[in-house]
């Protein structure tokens, strides 16, 4: 899981949208990214608090590494060699019924636990996110080329204007708080046992 610290303010942060596209594309099956936004018209306070980024962009993978560089290169690093052991299997199931979503979550643990402390939790992700306002205009360093390609960002002007921009993997909500929603997981658990937890969220009008 890649946190990324975005705003349109951050000239620096067309960075992380290109390498969190690069790793969409081509790891799609390992790699959840989503960008946490700071500053801007896109920011979800709890999850701008949460995730505590001193520098932008910044990244945090896996809640563990914390403020990491963000780059195509070392997010490509992070997947190949930071892994561990985990003794639990996460499902979920989404049904939405009109703007009304409802998300099943079951984890099944494989280890015996007598003083867990495990959360679940849901990140609400929108992609294609675009919008009309001066805060949706991305400040872009890399115009003129002289810091380098960058995706074909160093093509375009230093100020992108809203309508030329498209936001994806945006950070909408997070149900049950940036920690998970306490109370959600037993304290004892016991080898092969599944514990359920039910998540409602309403999608707010402009959202699509």
């Amino acid at each position: 899981v890649f946190e990324e610290g975005t705003g349109t303010w951050c000239g620096w942060c067309p960075r992380g949208m290109v390498a969190m596209e690069y790793m969409q594309e081509n790891h799609a099956n390992n790699f959840i990214g989503i960008a946490v936004h700071n500053g801007d018209p896109m920011q979800d306070a709890a999850y701008n608090s949460g995730a505590a980024f001193t520098g932008f962009p910044g990244m945090n993978v896996d809640r563990k590494a914390l403020g990491a560089d963000v780059s195509q290169e070392t997010m490509v690093s992070y997947l190949n060699d930071y892994t561990e052991p985990t003794p639990v299997a996460v499902n979920g199931t989404a049904s939405l019924n009109g703007r009304e979503v409802t998300f099943d979550v079951t984890s099944t643990f494989y280890s015996n636990f007598n003083d867990a402390n495990f959360r679940m939790g849901v990140i609400v992700v929108e992609d294609g996110v675009t919008g009309t306002s001066g805060g949706y205009a991305q400040q872009n360093y890399y115009a003129g080329g002289a810091a380098g390609p960058m995706g074909g960002y160093e093509t375009m002007p230093a100020v992108i204007p809203a309508s030329q921009m498209v936001y994806d993997h945006v950070g909408r909500a997070l149900l049950g708080g940036y920690n998970g929603q306490e109370g959600s997981v037993p304290n004892i658990l016991t080898d092969g046992q599944s514990v359920s937890y039910t998540f409602n969220y309403t999608v707010p009008a402009a959202y699509n």
